[in-house]
């Protein structure tokens, strides 16, 4: 049943029970079955503060009471998995494990008013109450814990994690715990109820699900799903008890506390087993399947009525199922979804949730909702008195017996039946299809004597999909391309033989089967004929690890596969046929090069496996050579045994190679330079270049000529650029003042320095060879700084003489003024200068010492004053050594001595020592 709306449920139950107890009065009786509305369309109650108690002073309610759930889809809705619910005596309510995450509280005694929805974890589905402590449990599956609700606020109050999966939840008060069935960690959690804490963890079978605590004996059974049986646990010391085999996918449980005994749902096998809580093994089994539905039944929940004493059973989509509980039968179905059951003992009814409306609803077993099954009995006749016979329905409910009568109660729909022959008897009819309507007082069975066949089944394993085979059995042959072939022989022993199938044996070719009341099977194997195949690897360094598939084979075999294979070969046994197959190997510098292609034809065969190096393309381009001359390239592998010596009349050499380092040299040309002559080439995969370059040796001279250096200073030329791949070399020192280059035809830059770093070159340029001589001259500057001398004292325009003594060599230099200063052009040094006053005039100082130190300076200003009769040297005059104060003398020699002493250290440094000034030292003159 498909969702359905509030108002379309409402024509429902207004047309159904117009049918059920038909007229007016019917539908007038409508005032007695409230529609629950869905929770989008009705008020919700806040569940933040307590409500006062009820008292249960209920009387019985309606027959029949519909409360949809919530509209909003939730995962829990579907055929196999959907909410369950538990009454609160405490609360007159129920507790209803809906939506995504939530609880609906309902009342019991207003179904139609509003509901409190109280938050819980993801996907609810198992529900509990401890009365004693006014708590709720629910489980949630997908958030793998429990939460713990407050039966008087409507809040929750504790979460409690669990295992994986919890499901179904079961109170024990005389310990005051709470047993959770884990299906996805094939455990049940104990949680103690006073502390709200996990007080152990108990292994139990696959996937528990549902579980019920007997009182009486103090036992907790856990549905185990997966394992087909129901553990028992004891509820004092936690432990197992014991291991029941029950039926096929065991669901739900439920206590007969009248009769101290277990009912189990069991989904698979479509039964509802009944255990005996004191001896602990299954005492009965009750068969609820195919019972006139059109389709196979879901059993999920069953709840107990201890005011009938029967179990309802919640068939999913299906139908409600009443069942009694001793003797245990099925006393009537319902036509509804439910899924989850839980008893009413104020009002005496029972609630379920539904399935597919997401509904909640009441019933009680007086309702004139409950549809009871009709009846439909089997009388045979023509059997000896005594014989066992057995009536099938729809291919699955068995009923047999010994005596006249086989009866099914089924409901008002389309059944149909199968009468199975007995020990020579045939049945007439051998079917009977039931299409509802008014039932038939009986369905005469006539069996009648005859010659009775059986089938007798051959099956076959081991031969490929689509392969023909055949059977002869007493003289009848049987042929098929699928797994069975079938004959119909009468009991006796009956001779066969298998037809022989190329390239295939059977261990029994003949043989006998022996039929003795009943169908009988036997089943042949058939083995394929193979043949050793060794496939055999060259090519690989010694240990390689490399691997084979087969990409085609014979289609009544599984093509397989080997590897990693270390050794030289691999061995199948493999039938006739055709294969293609690859192999590769974890070495990716080796390709396998074989066709991949081998047939086996009756015979064993070697195929060989060739794997080569995988190489990639280097090119190398050389430039520079005269076209059509042969130039040679040499290159190898120190690591692998590989060399390579190509020459060629071409500009362009193209290497295959594998992956590696290489060491390449080439060989020179006479007339030419190659740059790079040598080195090493990487090839990692395709894409590696080289390029060499010759440069052709024809050239002319370079003169270089220098002047302004003192002798002796040496002097260095340098290559500062050139065409490319071009050593750039440096020559020098040089004493001489010219030398000469012999250079190829190109564009060249030059850098001309000296060692003396006080005299500058005036060339840094570039020249151009093209095969005739070229002259480059440079001259050197000594670096020279202002140094100024300023006199006061003078007439306008009155002449003024000094000279100028460098102390380092003894060199003398005269300046004359007519103005009143004076600026004087020196080299790095010590000068001593002596000032000459004009005749009748005298200075403040003759003579004074300057220190030049790579910058300008300015010397103490010089003051001239009118002197005597006698008193100074007219102008011209010539200052003698003799007319210097003789400790001007002594503080000039002084000096002059630590200078001299000073040059002559660094000269001998620079002459003698590594760190000599070098062209490549020195950085080009600005």
């Amino acid at each position: 049943m498909g969702w359905i709306t509030p108002s379309l449920r409402q024509m429902m139950v207004v047309a159904s029970l117009a049918l059920l107890l038909g007229g007016s009065g019917a539908v007038s009786s409508l005032g007695n079955h409230a529609v629950h509305p869905p929770i989008g369309q009705r008020a919700i109650t806040p569940a933040v503060s307590p409500r006062a108690e009820r008292v249960p002073t209920l009387s019985p309610g309606p027959a029949h009471q519909v409360a949809p759930l919530p509209s909003a889809p939730s995962t829990i809705f579907e055929e196999n998995g959907t909410a369950w619910l538990a009454y609160d005596h405490n609360d007159l309510s129920f507790w209803v494990a809906v939506g995504s995450s939530s609880l609906d509280v309902v009342p019991a005694d207003d179904i139609w008013g509003p509901d409190t929805v109280v938050p819980v974890g993801d996907s609810p589905f198992g529900v509990a109450v401890d009365p004693s402590a006014h708590q709720v449990f629910v489980t949630n599956t997908d958030s793998n814990n429990v939460s713990i609700v407050s039966d008087a606020t409507d809040a929750p109050i504790a979460s409690v994690g669990v295992g994986v999966e919890p499901e179904g939840v079961a109170f024990d008060p005389s310990e005051g715990t709470m047993f959770v069935a884990n299906a996805g960690s094939n455990n049940v959690t104990v949680i103690s109820t006073s502390t709200d804490s996990v007080v152990a963890n108990i292994s139990v079978g696959q996937s528990p699900v549902g579980l019920a605590f007997d009182p009486a004996t103090d036992l907790v059974f856990v549905a185990d799903e997966n394992s087909d049986t129901v553990t028992v646990i004891h509820g004092i010391t936690d432990t197992v008890a014991a291991n029941i085999s029950v039926g096929s996918e065991p669901y739900g449980v439920a206590l007969d506390n009248a009769t101290d005994s277990i009912f189990v749902t069991n989904q698979g096998s479509q039964n509802v087993s009944e255990i005996s809580a004191v001896r602990e093994q299954v005492t009965d089994s009750v068969s609820v399947g195919y019972a006139g539905i059109a389709g196979p039944i879901t059993l999920e929940g069953i709840a107990y009525d201890n005011g009938t004493g029967q179990m309802w059973v919640g068939a999913g989509r299906a139908s409600l199922l009443i069942l009694n509980a001793s003797p245990a039968a099925v006393s009537a179905y319902l036509w509804d979804d439910p899924s989850g059951a839980a008893f009413d003992p104020d009002t005496g009814q029972m609630c379920v949730t539904n399935s597919d409306n997401q509904s909640f609803e009441c019933f009680q077993a007086s309702s004139p909702w409950v549809e009871n099954p009709v009846p439909i009995p089997f009388a045979e006749s023509g059997l000896p008195l005594g014989t066992n016979w057995e009536v099938t329905m729809n291919d699955l409910s068995v009923q047999n017996s010994t005596g006249s009568m086989i009866r099914f109660e089924v409901m008002n729909t389309e059944i149909s039946f199968a009468i199975s022959a007995v020990d020579g008897y045939y049945p007439e009819p051998a079917t009977y299809d039931y299409s509802g309507g008014t039932p038939p007082a009986s369905v005469p069975v006539i069996f009648n004597l005859g010659t009775a066949t059986y089938p007798v089944n051959f099956l076959e394993s081991g031969l490929g999909s689509g392969q023909p085979w055949s059977i002869l059995v007493g003289g009848i042959l049987g042929s098929s391309t699928g797994p069975t072939i079938s004959f119909d022989e009468p009991n006796g022993s009956h001779e066969y033989s298998v037809d022989p199938i190329p390239g295939y044996s059977t261990l029994r070719q003949y043989g006998e089967v022996d039929v003795n009341g009943q169908a009988v099977s036997e089943t042949l194997n058939f083995t394929l004929f193979t043949f050793q195949v060794v496939l055999q690897e060259s090519g690989l360094p010694a240990g390689a690890t490399w691997f084979t598939n087969f990409t085609t084979s014979p289609p009544e075999i599984t093509p397989p596969s080997s590897g990693p294979i270390t050794s030289v070969s691999a061995r199948f046994d493999l039938p006739n046929g055709s294969y293609g197959f690859s192999a590769s190997t974890s070495n990716r510098s080796f390709l396998f090069s074989n066709p991949g292609y081998f047939q086996v034809n009756g015979n064993s065969i070697t195929v060989p496996i060739d794997f080569a190096l995988r190489t990639y393309p280097v090119a190398v381009a050389e430039t520079g050579l005269v076209p059509g001359t042969i130039w040679r390239f040499e290159v190898s592998n120190p690591l692998q045994p590989f060399y390579l010596n190509s020459s060629t009349p071409g500009s362009h050499l193209t290497l295959n190679v594998p992956n590696g380092t290489y060491l390449f040299n080439v060989s020179s040309q006479p007339g030419y330079l190659v740059a790079p002559s040598n080195g090493t080439l990487p090839v990692e995969g395709p894409g590696s270049t080289l390029d060499i370059q010759f440069f052709f040796l024809v050239r002319g001279a370079i003169s270089v000529s220098e002047t302004g250096l003192p002798s002796g200073i040496p002097w260095f030329v340098n290559l500062s650029s050139g065409p490319t791949g071009f050593p750039l070399e440096s020559k020098g020192p040089i004493t001489k003042a010219s030398t000469n280059l012999t250079l190829p035809n190109g564009s060249f830059g030059l850098s001309i320095v000296a060692a003396d770093m006080d005299y500058e070159p005036y060339f840094n340029a570039s020249v151009t060879v093209q095969g005739d001589p070229v002259a480059v001259h440079v001259q050197f500057l000594l670096l020279t700084f202002p140094i100024t001398l300023v006199e006061s004292g003078l007439p306008a325009g009155t002449a003024w003489h000094l000279t100028m003594t460098d102390l380092s060599n003894g060199s003398v230099e005269h300046a004359n003024s007519s103005g009143s200063s004076v600026i004087l052009a020196l080299g790095n040094g010590t000068y001593l200068i002596v000032v000459q006053p004009p005749t009748g005039f005298s200075s403040n100082y003759s003579s004074t010492l300057a220190v030049v130190a790579g910058h300008p300076s300015v010397l103490p200003d010089v003051a001239f004053f009118l002197s005597g009769p006698g008193g100074g040297s007219g102008v011209g005059s010539t200052l003698s050594p003799s007319s210097i104060p003789w400790y001007l003398w002594g503080s000039a020699l002084f000096v002059a001595g630590i200078i001299v002493g000073a040059l002559v250290l660094h000269l001998a440094r620079r002459q003698g020592k590594p760190g000599k000034p070098s062209v490549a030292a020195r950085p080009p003159a600005p």
